[in-house]
């Protein structure tokens, strides 16, 4: 007789009864280990328990059948052979409960991504030397003073997996000098959204800005699904901020068909992204939606102040 590896505790119930005393069994189990994860039908011990019967697998069609609550297989008598049987099915036991636990936890099939809310994050928000350099930084962008922004970038800053690292390769980048440098338009879009700690391999510890990909949960596809960042927002029913709201949504993940859709009114500027919630789909502007994928802006402070060593789209 053989145990299956994908027995569950379930099936321990459309058992056979095999003919052994429980306390043996917690006796044997204590030995070896925590028993707080086996069933307690399978250890109670009554007060005399010797001939206490406990209820194990014997499997559908097996030739072991009960008889007066006593096993006995068809045309033998109770002997050598069923005490033999006996040891062996204690010793399958033994070495199968303890994995139980994690065979049911492997088999826990993963949450949805659109199933949780998805909080934003600030987790420097009580550093105060974090929150005086954030504004000042906003200002500065504010006011394009271009010699403050350089003037906290670090001199190795990042600047992608195939280029120069330091500051000359960052204004080339970025255009610094031109006027609608996308620069004055992206990193304050990704200070506003609060900061979290990150790491990987090609870079330390730093704080990054926005939250978004820092806290991005791993079943969640990148490509395919977008964080909302506004703590209410209106999904519609078409590109338009004049036509039905569907419902309103917040602080969660959700799939994303379209990341740039012109709005209905071609003399508006409003782009938005169509998205699905559930089963609905519609619209909602696309300041209130962020994918990991967009640039983030990382900082770590030294002896000198805070600097930005890094502000780079996911993979560069």
């Amino acid at each position: 007789m053989t145990v299956s590896p994908r027995l569950t505790y379930a099936t321990l119930a459309d058992i056979a009864i095999l003919n052994f005393n429980r306390c043996d069994l917690r006796n044997a189990l204590t030995d070896t280990g925590p028993v707080s994860h086996i069933p307690d039908t399978l250890l109670h011990c009554p007060g005399s328990g010797l001939d206490t019967q406990v209820s194990l697998i014997a499997g559908a069609g097996s030739s072991i059948r009960t008889v007066g609550g006593r096993v006995k297989a068809p045309g033998q008598t109770q002997g050598p052979l069923l005490r033999i049987l006996r040891q062996n099915i204690c010793m399958l036991l033994l070495a199968f409960i303890p994995a139980l636990p994690a065979y049911a936890q492997q088999k826990k099939p993963p949450a949805k991504p659109q199933d949780g809310v998805f909080a934003p994050r600030d987790e420097a928000a009580s550093d105060q030397s974090w929150t005086r350099f954030r504004d000042r930084l906003l200002q500065a962008v504010q006011e394009r003073d271009k010699k403050f922004v350089l003037g906290i970038v670090a001199r190795n800053v990042r600047n992608g997996l195939e280029q120069p690292a330091g500051i000359e390769e960052f204004v080339r980048q970025w255009d610094i000098d031109a006027e609608d440098s996308p620069l004055w338009r992206e990193l304050p879009r990704a200070l506003h959204l609060g900061a979290a700690w990150y790491s990987h391999e090609k870079m330390p510890r730093s704080l990054c800005a926005p939250y978004v990909l820092p806290r991005w949960p791993k079943d969640a596809d990148p490509h395919g699904y977008g964080a909302i960042t506004a703590r209410e927002t209106a999904l519609r029913a078409g590109p338009s901020g004049s036509v039905e709201i569907l419902t309103n949504l917040g602080h969660s993940i959700v799939r994303v068909i379209d990341w740039e859709v012109a709005d209905s009114d071609a003399d508006t500027r409003q782009k938005w992204v169509k998205i699905r919630s559930g089963k609905r789909e519609g619209f909602i502007p696309e300041e209130h939606i962020r994918s990991p994928l967009e640039h983030l802006a990382c900082f770590r402070k030294g002896e000198t102040g805070w600097r930005l060593t890094s502000f780079l789209a996911a993979g560069e």
